[in-house]
């Protein structure tokens, strides 16, 4: 939980993560679903499912114990080298390095190394470095003070050298720019997309579809979503009251709102609307759920429909 996402995010999601799977062979008998319901909010959920997929193959292939050396963790979905050094350093007390975004922060400004940390010459020679300063005794404590260092002191904007225990023998500090220190790679561009969300109710439930793109957030729930071309499209779609693929007809529609939400580089802006079925016909998508409003909170639901919610 805590790659890609602040401590302060995501203590309360840990906490009930672990009440609804308290050891691993409750995880890995779980429905994916009630794994991405926990999850739902924390974003990145193809975390999520690599950590089911873990789960069932340490409960039926190593009799519910996490493997203690770094060949057999590496093979596990989603593990790779920062979160193998980390289990295996902090959980079984072996000297094996760490290198994630704050810890390479710290080593390239102590180093004084240039360069581009995601390139594969720069990455190589900062592992290798980290597994030259990892003591045999308390490896574990040694690499979370290096994360802390970094999340604390050593931080990407205005470091706090004055008080850092690394600053008689970093070279950053002493070049007086340490903030150029790692090299910054320039930001994707922002992508803007204008959708339209439909909030589909008869007989006292809603519509939902699930999202089957396998490109981002497969598996979570939403209400029917179209991409449109601009604003001006929105205000077309509350006027004409004419969605594609729905299958019935829908009527006294209205305006619930306009919500924000990313993904990734994507900036989505979307027009909320609330409109009743009317007639029969079925909804061409294979996926789709009649649910009670009361049990979406019980539902993995994308970050657009949480907010869509709020406004109903």
């Amino acid at each position: 939980m805590l790659q890609q996402t602040r401590v302060e995010t995501m203590v309360p999601y840990y906490h009930r993560f672990l009440h609804r799977f308290p050891d691993v062979h409750d995880l890995a008998k779980a429905p994916l679903e009630s794994v991405l319901t926990l999850w739902s909010g924390l974003g990145y959920y193809r975390r999520a499912r690599l950590l089911h997929s873990a789960a069932q193959i340490v409960s039926q292939e190593h009799n519910g114990k996490l493997p203690a050396n770094r060949k057999e963790l590496l093979a596990l979905p989603g593990i790779g080298p920062y979160t193998a050094g980390a289990i295996l350093s902090i959980a079984f007390n072996q000297p094996e390095p760490i290198l994630d975004g704050n810890v390479i922060r710290v080593l390239t400004r102590v180093l004084g190394l240039g360069g581009d940390p995601a390139g594969a010459a720069l990455r190589n020679e900062l592992w290798s470095f980290a597994r030259t300063i990892v003591p045999q005794e308390d490896p574990g404590d040694f690499n979370q003070g290096l994360m802390e260092l970094g999340a604390t002191l050593c931080s990407v904007h205005n470091p706090r050298c004055s008080t850092c225990p690394l600053r008689a023998s970093c070279r950053a500090f002493r070049s007086g720019n340490p903030e150029s220190f790692p090299q910054s790679k320039p930001g994707r561009e922002t992508v803007h997309v204008s959708t339209v969300a439909l909030v589909v109710t008869h007989a006292g439930r809603i519509l939902l579809v699930q999202r089957d793109d396998p490109s981002w957030m497969t598996g979570l729930w939403e209400f029917p979503t179209w991409t449109v071309h601009s604003h001006e499209d929105m205000q077309s779609w509350i006027s004409q009251n004419a969605p594609p693929d729905l299958g019935f007809k829908l009527s006294n529609p209205k305006h619930l709102g306009i919500i924000k939400h990313s993904v990734t580089h994507h900036q989505f802006t979307c027009c909320a609307l609330q409109a009743q079925r009317v007639g029969g016909g079925r909804m061409r998508h294979e996926n789709r759920r009649w649910v009670n409003p009361k049990s979406m909170g019980e539902m993995p639901l994308a970050a657009s429909a949480r907010k869509i919610s709020s406004l109903l």
